[in-house]
């Protein structure tokens, strides 16, 4: 899935509790991962995951927004 159609599919439409919970998950898991990746020496991959998470966590925390408000 292309990240645009991610986002419109996490942000422009009604979330249910259990999408709503499994928004909860990930970005904790988004979290667990960065700070693991932040463990490991500089290199250019890690520069790259580190990236690549953060415009996911972007998609993410805009769901947790959608999630959030009031319906």
């Amino acid at each position: 899935m292309i990240e645009e159609s991610i986002s419109k599919t996490f942000t422009q439409r009604d979330l249910d509790g259990a999408q709503k919970e499994t928004i909860r998950i990930v970005s904790l898991r988004f979290s667990q991962i960065e700070e693991a990746l932040n463990t490991i020496p500089p290199s250019r991959l890690r520069s790259l995951a580190l990236t690549e998470i953060e415009k996911v966590a972007l998609v993410v925390n805009k769901a947790i927004s959608r999630a959030n408000d009031p319906a």
